[in-house]
């Protein structure tokens, strides 16, 4: 019975020493963690750009107390920021290798380590260790975003990021062509963008397809915020540009039909396509270009493209405000042209095909009218030859015996062979045979003695007729 006390009596002074022994680990843990939670603040506090963003994202990864229970250790990780591609990442698709860029999860681990001593008068003496105290957590953030913000400043990120933010819609050589290349369509950057700038996605796409030929940049370098970058790019002088443009476009309208009926949005395509041909010239004006500066959060574009890009957003839109002025200007002017281009009368004579060798005669004209006329024959459904009658004149053509089919309109003011005598000329057809003498003799604007069976037909249709559109 004795030694069955005395035994019993050890068990209860044994786990009364392991209950304290655990107690007291528990109590420098947790005055671990809050000394480590307190200068984690301390230091993101001090600390700025780069190194706060790393800090700000620290995680304390666990505590450990001495056997002894003489100290503690707390694990600390930090993200490094550095960009999660190299000089050697090849820059396939901008997007994604700009995501890679920022999805970089590289990360580093501080220890640091504390004494944790009762003294004599029961008080709780804290003290860190030199070598792994709290203050190297903000000099290695220091040195950490340093590193990273280097780490963005490589040739593939600055590509990655004019492909992103300025999709070009042509290759240009580095000496100016003679000729100027064709602007592709830049369609998924217009429907990107539209919205921002509040206009259509084709007229994003295509008001922008000449200016971003005139725009490079030239230089990015890590900015003051993390993942930030500071742009320096050169844009060419689009507002001279944009005046020849529109000096172009009024002299394109001048020979195109129907301009005073133009929307907007037509007025729109004829401005751009001049854009297109005169962007060439300051495309390679290297004495005019003007520089710009802007910041770009480097995630905020790798997750969400080119709208991310505020500063470029805002300059689009006073771009798009300077071309909406330049077609309101256009619209203006078209209204005060002609319905359809003027050109010259022309003589009487054959237009397209030949007279047969050997045919009968056969004279169109219009006799008791003043006005011209255009005929088009057909024989077994294939033309023959087309032809232009000036007033007061016969048109002479020899054609073999059998049967044809005449159209023909009639006009005063001839607009070439597009147009003929514009939309609202009469127009129509008739069946006719040729026999074997030679007076087939057939007055366009006179049947009174019956011998033409005219049917009306539209000037769309006599257009289709003579394969024009």
């Amino acid at each position: 019975m004795r030694k069955l006390i005395c035994l019993m009596l050890t068990l209860a002074t044994l786990c009364t020493a392991f209950g304290s022994a655990y107690a007291e680990s528990m109590d420098q843990q947790s005055l671990m963690l809050e000394k480590v939670e307190e200068s984690l603040a301390s230091a993101q506090a001090e600390a700025t750009g780069w190194a706060s963003s790393i800090l700000s994202q620290a995680v304390i990864a666990g505590v450990t107390v001495a056997e002894d229970g003489k100290s503690a250790t707390a694990t600390v990780t930090v993200p490094t920021l550095v960009a999660g591609v190299d000089s050697k990442t090849e820059v396939t698709d901008a997007a994604a290798y700009l995501m890679q860029a920022v999805s970089g999860t590289a990360t580093a681990d501080y220890q640091l380590t504390a004494s944790i001593k009762e003294n004599a008068e029961g008080t709780v003496v804290f003290k860190w260790s030199g070598s792994e105290s709290p203050s190297k957590l903000l000099s290695g953030a220091k040195k950490r975003a340093a590193a990273a913000k280097s780490s963005y400043q490589i040739k593939g990120i600055r590509t990655a990021l004019e492909e992103v933010l300025l999709p070009k819609a042509a290759e240009l050589p580095k000496k100016k062509p003679e000729t100027v290349p064709t602007l592709s369509a830049l369609t998924d950057y217009g429907t990107a963008v539209a919205g921002k700038l509040q206009v259509s996605a084709d007229s994003a796409a295509r008001r922008l397809a000449p200016l971003l030929m005139l725009m490079k940049i030239t230089k990015a370098e890590a900015g003051d915020e993390a993942i930030q970058l500071n742009l320096t790019m050169t844009v060419g002088n689009w507002k001279a540009m944009l005046s020849d443009a529109e000096e172009t476009a009024r002299t394109n309208m001048q020979s195109m039909l129907g301009v005073p009926d133009f929307t907007r949005d037509d007025v729109d395509r004829v401005l751009c396509e001049a854009m297109a041909e005169t962007f060439l010239t300051y495309a390679y004006d290297s004495k005019k270009p003007t520089t710009m500066h802007m910041t770009v959060d480097l995630t905020a574009v790798a997750q969400e493209g080119a709208t991310a890009a505020g500063d470029l957003m805002d300059f689009f839109g006073t771009y798009m405000t300077a071309v909406d002025e330049t077609v309101d200007s256009l619209m203006t002017y078209a209204a005060t042209l002609p319905y359809y281009p003027q050109i010259d009368l022309i003589d009487t004579g054959i237009l397209t095909g030949a007279s047969d060798e050997g045919g009968s005669r056969v004279f169109f004209d219009t006799k008791g009218s003043d006005q011209h006329a255009y005929v088009l024959v057909e024989r077994n459904g294939q033309q023959v030859l087309s032809g232009f009658i000036h007033q007061g004149v016969r048109l002479q053509v020899t054609l073999q015996p059998g049967s044809y089919r005449v159209y023909f309109t009639t006009g005063s003011d001839w607009y070439g062979e597009r147009y003929f005598f514009g939309k609202d000329a009469s127009c129509g057809y008739f069946d006719v045979t040729v026999g074997t003498d030679d007076n087939t003799r057939i007055h366009l604007t006179n049947s009174d003695d019956g011998t033409l069976q005219i049917t009306g037909i539209t000037w769309d249709e006599l257009r289709s007729e003579a394969g024009v559109w």
